[in-house]
């Protein structure tokens, strides 16, 4: 259990008479986190981004889920997402543990696709956590790899409640990943490639700076309004 891993050395019974809501705190910490009985990370390297958004969690995650055009999305990629048996789902689905992804990029500075498998799903009564394990890249522009066999994985977690203490929800992004590539083709010069801490260091400079901005941005356009 999430208390045995986090306290190996605590007896048993001391664990077990923990304050009921200490437990639920550390565990749903713990899950946003990427850990629980069904799902481990990776453990490439990358890092982990968390910040506050000003609406409910539930709001949030409605739109984490979206088969087409999910919140924090690129606006110009093209999303086929597939169940059981290679079923297409329509758009007003919501994605399921298990299912595969294809996004498809058109513009001609990194066209290509990137095929991701949804390996974690679940709901709790105060988080909500999500994790894609990349399996396929193809695209050009930026890329994040793995090592060997190790994909890179990227997960959502939220909580309720932001860390400053106001109304809304908390948003841990951990994007756990070896390498990054970046290859311009035909369009300039400039192409890298950086693997370990400064491959993390890089792509954690490019999207901190802004990406709470971003998603509050795209929760704004898509009709819902802040918390007071």
């Amino acid at each position: 259990c999430i208390a045995s891993a986090v306290m190996p050395n605590m007896p048993l019974a001391i664990r077990r008479r923990l304050p009921a809501a200490m437990r639920t705190s550390w565990t749903d910490d713990m899950s946003v986190r990427g850990h629980s009985p069904s799902t481990t990370p990776v453990g490439l390297g990358g890092f982990e981004v968390a910040f506050g958004l000003p609406f409910a969690r539930a709001d949030v995650w409605s739109e984490l889920t979206k088969v087409q055009n999910p919140l924090g999305s690129n606006p110009y990629a093209e999303f086929e997402l597939y169940g059981e048996g290679r079923r297409k789902l329509e758009k007003g689905e919501r994605v399921r543990q298990g299912m595969k992804r294809v996004v498809f990029f058109k513009e001609a500075s990194d066209a290509g696709q990137i095929i991701s498998e949804l390996t974690d799903l679940f709901e709790r009564d105060t988080s909500s956590f999500m994790k894609w394990r990349q399996t396929l890249s193809s695209k050009g522009g930026l890329q994040l790899l793995g090592l060997g066999d190790r994909k890179p994985e990227f997960s959502f977690g939220l909580m309720d409640g932001t860390p400053e203490g106001t109304a809304g929800c908390t948003l841990f992004l951990t994007y756990d990943f070896y390498s990054v590539s970046f290859n311009r083709g035909s369009f300039g010069s400039g192409n890298f490639f950086y693997e370990g801490a400064r491959a993390a260091e890089y792509v954690r400079s490019v999207l901190e700076p802004n990406i709470r901005e971003a998603f509050e941005d795209d929760m704004l356009l898509r009709g819902y309004k802040k918390l007071e």
